[in-house]
């Protein structure tokens, strides 16, 4: 229990200093700006109207909780260090793996914090494109799958959160941190197009054993984060069957799990002084 306490404090503390970050509210102004553009905007795709918005919409609640981990995860990670915040918290009988666990759940706490004001305003905004074209243009329009559609993009972030933890853990500094972060996102994106490529043996195109090997390799190394966005089923009013959800829960929760004790067992052996 009194490590529970100790944890949530760290949480809490990161929390509140995310949320006094000025990123958030560019966040809030630019999102507010696209959700409000993408009635009008939707308008000139005829009848795909209530696809396009829904579409629109769902990137945008994606995109804004993505900008948690890549930039304010970083950036309160490092301002700890800078700032030697960390130390100070150490020093009040808060476990290092205390600190990871907290700063973890803080990051969660942010983008489920954004994120449900961003999904909100979605809501919203599809509600009243709806009141504007009609129903006739949002029949494919899912509630069930639009929800699907963040709580997946949620779960791809706190997946997002816990690998930031633990390249801030193990890098020196923050650009290599967002480095590593940017590039392990962007192979867990594409390596399964990179697979199917692979496979298809297009003709005039020779692949090193060496390169196959490698990329299958890495797709267990890295999680297909490809398989969280379910944009197009969602835009498209498709609900997403519950074993396939439960599926990317485990996903999440397992690589998850594997990136937090990484950053533990790096961050006690990581010299502070």
């Amino acid at each position: 229990m009194k490590r529970l306490n100790r944890v949530w404090a760290v949480s809490w503390l990161t929390f509140r200093e995310g949320l006094r970050h000025r990123v958030l509210i560019g966040v809030g102004i630019a999102a507010a700006g696209f959700l409000a553009v993408s009635v009008p905007v939707s308008g000139f795709f005829l009848r795909e109207i209530g696809k396009v918005q829904a579409d629109w919409c769902l990137s945008v609640v994606t995109a804004g909780g993505l900008l948690v981990p890549f930039f304010l995860g970083i950036q309160l990670l490092a301002r700890d260090f800078e700032r030697r915040t960390a130390f100070a918290l150490l020093s009040r009988a808060v476990s290092r793996t205390d600190f990871i666990l907290g700063k973890f759940g803080g990051l969660v706490l942010l983008a489920a914090a954004v994120m449900s004001l961003l999904a909100a305003a979605a809501a919203g905004a599809l509600l009243g494109g709806r009141a504007i074209y009609g129903r006739l243009y949002y029949q494919s329009l899912s509630w069930a799958a639009f929800f699907q559609a963040t709580g997946a993009a949620f779960l791809e972030v706190v997946l997002l959160d816990a690998m930031v933890v633990f390249w801030s853990t193990v890098s020196t500094s923050s650009f290599v941190a967002l480095l590593f972060s940017l590039s392990t996102y962007v192979v867990g994106q594409t390596v399964e197009d990179v697979l199917r490529f692979i496979a298809a043996k297009v003709p005039g195109v020779e692949i090193s054993p060496v390169v196959e090997v490698t990329v299958r390799v890495v797709k267990y190394l890295v999680p297909d984060l490809a398989a969280f966005d379910l944009k197009l089923q969602a835009s498209h009013g498709m609900v997403t069957p519950a074993a396939d959800l439960l599926l990317l829960v485990l996903n999440a929760l397992c690589y998850g799990t594997v990136f937090l004790c990484g950053a533990i067992l790096v961050f006690r052996r990581k010299d502070l002084a």
